[in-house]
């Protein structure tokens, strides 16, 4: 009997709920197992875990969603809340066709073989079921894990840290963590740009989790052994500001299990117009992100060599701090880039005084923005602003710049 049915009988039994969600959890899991397709001759497709990312992004869910649409080259959307019986699907709070497609995509993208992604309403929603479900597994061995994070970071960690209560208790960076602890890792962290040794603390036997955000496709970073990579997909992997998700990929069967169940029970999937915006987004990252990548750090040295600023953080700049870890570490350094002018005033006002800059917070799009960072949070330097570079043409955005912070001397 498929396990997607197992589910329907436990729900019509009314038996415990989270039974019947670990049995979708298995089913996500043979989903995620599938062989190979083969071609007509019966030879077999090349392994998806070879496929350049480019390629990953556009071919990494053929064969899934089997459905009426079989000849369609750009997938629909599915809209259905529910299904019929004996379907592959039950309820989309568990699961959904193209749902399943993005996550299909996203595993190829992040971790090739043996990766799963399971996708959230929202970045914060994967942080805290990361979050949460780490700490249940460590609970189930005795002992309340703690979480070390390796400075300020996104705020609303932070947040999702706290919503946990007594779940979890967090610490500095320096303690001395054992297993079932976690260390919580931005690679580059926002909004500064630091970028930690990953490889490094991933030697210790503390489970690591990365937030990639900053740096889509930039980092393999399971291949260090991260217990998991998370990604706000609203930013980079949306790429058009016009999407809300976030996605947890991990080479841990266990774990991704953990999130499927979490998700369900949270209520915290994604909307099915979410998924295939993303997906159709996913087909074009690897061209965003190499132009935006290039774009940054021709924007970051123009800046630098102006002398108008304080300081410009970009991993990119042999001045940055962690120029070097982010070399060995990263195959590019990400769109994102922070600068410090010579005074708040300055830096309060550049975002409004830029003509192609929108002063708006988030990151990751086709447009560029340019924010104020310490409006959203009290930790950050009131002298940093932190630019998010689009797909405008370099040599327009570096006059932009320019002219602003001249005008602002």
């Amino acid at each position: 009997m498929r396990p997607c049915l197992q589910v329907a009988q436990r729900y019509s039994a009314r038996r415990p709920l989270q039974r019947a969600l670990q049995s979708s959890a298995l089913w996500h899991r043979s989903r995620a197992t599938r062989q190979p397709s083969r071609r007509a001759d019966g030879s077999q497709r090349r392994q998806r875990s070879t496929w350049a990312p480019a390629t990953a992004a556009v071919h990494a869910d053929a064969g899934i969603d089997k459905t009426s649409h079989d000849s369609d080259v750009a997938p629909p959307i599915g809209l259905s809340t529910t299904f019929d019986d004996g379907a592959d699907h039950v309820y989309s709070r568990i699961s959904a066709p193209t749902r399943e497609r993005c996550e299909a995509v996203l595993a190829a993208l992040e971790g090739g073989g043996g990766a799963r992604a399971v996708l959230f309403a929202s970045g914060n929603a994967a942080t805290h079921a990361v979050l949460a479900s780490l700490a249940a597994r460590a609970r189930e061995n005795g002992r309340t894990p703690r979480v070390a994070t390796d400075g300020i970071g996104y705020h609303g960690t932070r947040d999702a840290v706290a919503a946990l209560g007594p779940a979890v208790e967090m610490v500095g960076g320096a303690a001395d963590l054992g297993e079932g602890d976690v260390v919580w890792l931005e690679s580059p962290r926002n909004p500064d740009l630091r970028v930690p040794d990953v490889a490094g603390a991933c030697a210790g036997p503390a489970d690591v989790v990365v937030d990639a955000t900053f740096a889509p496709l930039a980092q393999r970073l399971l291949d260090d052994d991260v217990a998991c990579v998370i990604h706000s997909a609203t930013k980079g992997l949306g790429g058009h500001s016009d999407l809300l998700g976030g996605v947890a990929i991990t080479r841990d069967g266990e774990l991704a299990d953990r999130l499927a169940w979490h998700r369900t029970a949270a209520g915290a999937a994604p909307g099915s117009l979410d998924c295939w915006l993303l997906l159709r987004s996913l087909r074009t990252l690897d061209v965003r992100v190499t132009r935006q990548n290039a774009t940054a750090q021709r924007v970051a040295e123009a800046l630098e060599a102006s002398g108008l600023l304080q300081r410009v953080l970009y991993p990119g700049l042999a001045s940055h701090p962690d120029h070097a870890v982010a070399t060995r570490q990263m195959t590019s350094y990400g769109s994102i880039l922070a600068v410090e002018c010579r005074s708040e005033a300055a830096a309060r006002a550049l975002p409004e005084t830029l003509a192609l800059f929108r002063s708006a917070t988030s990151l990751g799009g086709v447009e560029s923005l340019a924010e104020w960072r310490r409006k959203y949070d009290d930790a950050v330097s009131p002298l940093l602003v932190r630019l998010s570079i689009g797909l405008e043409d370099p040599d327009d955005l570096i006059d932009d710049l320019l002219s602003a912070l001249r005008r602002l001397e």
